[in-house]
């Protein structure tokens, strides 16, 4: 099949080639040795709200802040009308479960050995024979690919098609799919809830010309490591 998602063709080839690899990984390797039992660790605090805004990084200006800034805003600003809405948060989204289907569609008709748009069991048998040739995995790891794909076999037909394949998803494909840049624009849009809730890039500057002089104690212009350091310190 080939993908005509252009922006994202190069996540959809990184992300497939890995999650390829996830499937061929032998889950029976040489046991490692055993490390000794750490002591029990206090339990952790509940974790910082992620921030609104990129924080600057250690040795960065004011004007090179901006500058990331601006390109975080193209970045946020999906349907490109210069404002951050609610509707972007939804493009993202739909554009992000776009992706991580067509991943889904890859990772099963890798598969499709006759190439007529469905994938069998014994076509999935033959192809992990032959991705596994040289590896230590047996019959457990092909027995537990063939499980997980034809139980995509929703209507019982004895194939998985095209369509059936789309609903694969994996812990891989569900990290991809949290996150991202549908949940940072929904979290510039707390930045400022004007009319409709739009951000202008204006505000979005405004904010971040804030939190660069909050985190710039001595207010020389340039975040060092040890403001940084104290701005992200709990208090």
């Amino acid at each position: 099949m080939h993908s005509h998602s252009v922006p994202v063709s190069r996540v959809f080839r990184l992300v497939a080639a890995a999650l390829l690899a996830v499937a061929l990984n032998a889950p029976g390797s040489a046991p490692a040795q055993q490390p000794a039992a750490p002591a029990p660790a206090a339990p952790p605090g509940p974790p910082a709200p992620a921030s609104p805004l990129p924080l600057p990084l250690s040795g960065l200006t004011q004007q090179r802040y901006f500058e990331s800034l601006r390109r975080e805003f193209v970045k946020l600003d999906a349907d490109r009308d210069g404002i951050i809405t609610p509707r972007d948060v939804d493009l993202h989204a739909l554009m992000q479960t776009v992706v991580i289907r067509n991943l889904s569609v890859q990772f099963v008709m890798q598969y499709d050995l006759d190439g007529d748009g469905a994938v069998t069991e014994d076509e999935i048998r033959r192809a992990m024979n032959y991705y596994l040739r040289s590896g230590m995995s047996g019959p457990d790891k092909i027995d537990g690919t063939v499980r997980t794909i034809m139980a995509l076999d929703t209507d019982r037909d004895g194939k998985v098609s095209v369509t059936e394949a789309g609903k694969h998803t994996s812990p891989e494909m569900r990290m991809l799919g949290s996150g991202g840049e549908a949940e940072r624009t929904r979290r510039a849009l707390t930045l400022k809830s004007g009319a409709g809730g739009e951000l202008t890039r204006q505000d979005y500057e405004a904010a971040g010309e804030a939190l660069f002089r909050k985190i710039d104690a001595d207010q020389d212009g340039k975040i060092s490591q040890g403001e940084l350091d104290d701005f992200r310190r709990p208090r």
